[in-house]
């Protein structure tokens, strides 16, 4: 469970819902569902002159991530996925059909992306749970305001980009 107090009000997120409560008091009041949490979410992010746009870095494709094996490493326990999207910031995957993946949202999970001989693991944060699949967040990729993702991340990115050029070419 997270928690938050900002002022008088307390934040507080089992998993499925925020709930909202004065900090001085604890007196209770409103829960909010995902879809107001999503709206509360752009509502903020409009207040901020789009700094709250998480999107700021070029997105790799599925098409360009066909050679990219991904796992997901959540309480011991593996779990296949197919990755939909990367980027420095972050990666959305679906996972295997007969697989799950016991993490609530804002929880922490490891994502495994294996390409050729190289192996390497990012701590990332769910964001996103949908019929679309799982948006997972790496915060090891933000400093302050900046965008300074790991080397090791940067690269194989752009060894991704560089196969997808290589077969465009026809050279692969």
């Amino acid at each position: 469970m997270k928690t938050l107090d900002l002022g008088d009000l307390h934040f507080e997120f089992d998993g499925s819902a925020l709930h909202l409560s004065s900090a001085a008091t604890g007196q209770l009041s409103p829960a909010l569902d995902a879809q107001d949490i999503q709206k509360l979410s752009r509502f903020l992010g409009s207040l901020s002159d789009g700094q709250a746009n998480q999107r700021q870095t070029f997105r790799l494709s599925s098409a360009v991530l066909m050679d990219l094996g991904v796992s997901l490493l959540a309480n011991g326990r593996a779990v296949g996925a197919t990755a939909n999207d990367l980027s420095v910031t972050g990666i959305s995957v679906q996972i295997h059909d007969d697989e799950k993946l016991d993490v609530p949202l804002m929880g922490e999970v490891e994502v495994v992306l294996e390409l050729a001989d190289e192996t390497q693991s990012h701590t990332a944060i769910l964001r996103r749970r949908d019929a679309r699949g799982l948006g997972l967040f790496f915060p090891h990729s933000i400093s302050g305001e900046h965008i300074e993702p790991p080397h090791e991340l940067v690269s194989l990115i752009l060894e991704l980009q560089r196969r997808s050029l290589a077969r465009l070419a026809g050279k692969a």
